[in-house]
């Protein structure tokens, strides 16, 4: 252990087999060090963070997510984190010809540009990249590359929304991670810079109208969750989810249900709030 912190730097040591703490860890590769090692004596240890001068700045021990605390001791210790590589994500138009119908078809397209203005774009590989009724919008990218969105339907007032999730080095179909309860469509709108977190709106219709829709919340595993409504809420309500942050708030929209108006909403401990429904 001496000899791991005679170069004057932070040492983080990941107790565990998985990449969860070298990836929560990655915009401080300058001024801390990273060592996957084993402790058979203390298997209740997950990771250890120590200051140059040995002392224990942050300790992770089982049943605790990989990123309870770390970001902020590292940033208390070591500063902001490196400006991250991850690429931008946009939808872009494309149109092409459908010969069996004699039209010209225009759709959108998810695309990543790499960082440091890279080109060219990634295109991201969808489900059904060329029937017209199909549209596949990127909504947001994290620190990690990881890219959120959703396919869009829309044939005979027959609408569909299904989640999308790519990731690095984006050479697979994207992933659905199912629906909300209750819910037959579910589509993200943003996610958390480096927690893995996404969030959205689950939708149901009817012929074609939105008649209910939901604020989601997705930890990256699992079924997506609802966010309940803020307390003291008054009458029939609805809502969706924008965004979310690295320490557990997410932003959205409370909309009544009556007369359609709509207030900004921002859910704390979002994690601890979010709930699967019974129906």
């Amino acid at each position: 252990m001496a000899e791991l912190l005679t170069s004057g730097r932070g040492l983080l040591l990941d107790l565990t087999e998985g990449s969860a703490i070298r990836e929560s860890a990655a915009g401080w590769a300058d001024p801390v060090d990273l060592v996957t090692a084993a402790c058979p004596d203390h298997p209740e240890l997950h990771a250890i963070l120590l200051r140059p001068d040995r002392h224990t700045a942050w300790l992770r021990t089982a049943g605790h997510g990989h990123a309870d605390g770390l970001h902020q001791a590292l940033q208390h210790w070591y500063g902001p984190a490196a400006p991250s590589d991850a690429a931008s994500a946009a939808t872009g138009p494309g149109s092409y010809f459908d010969a069996e119908n004699d039209i010209e078809v225009t759709k959108t397209f998810p695309v990543v540009w790499p960082a440091g203005g890279g080109y060219p774009p990634y295109s991201l590989q969808v489900w059904n990249g060329y029937h017209r009724s199909f549209s596949t919008i990127d909504r947001d990218i994290d620190d990690r590359g990881r890219v959120v969105g959703l396919e869009d339907y829309y044939y005979r007032n027959d609408p569909r929304l299904t989640p999308a999730v790519w990731k690095k080095p984006y050479d697979a179909l994207p992933t659905d991670p199912g629906r909300l309860r209750g819910y037959g469509h579910l589509e993200f709108s943003g996610s958390s810079p480096t927690t893995n977190v996404a969030v959205g709106t689950a939708t149901s219709f009817e012929e074609s109208w939105p008649s209910s829709f939901r604020a989601v919340y997705w930890s990256g595993k699992g079924a997506p969750l609802a966010l309940p409504f803020p307390a003291g809420t008054a009458g029939e309500q609805l809502s969706r989810a924008f965004a979310a942050t690295d320490d557990d708030r997410v932003g959205g929209a409370l909309v009544d249900r009556e007369i359609r108006a709509s207030s900004a909403v921002i859910w704390t401990c979002a994690s601890k709030q979010a709930y699967a429904p019974q129906s």
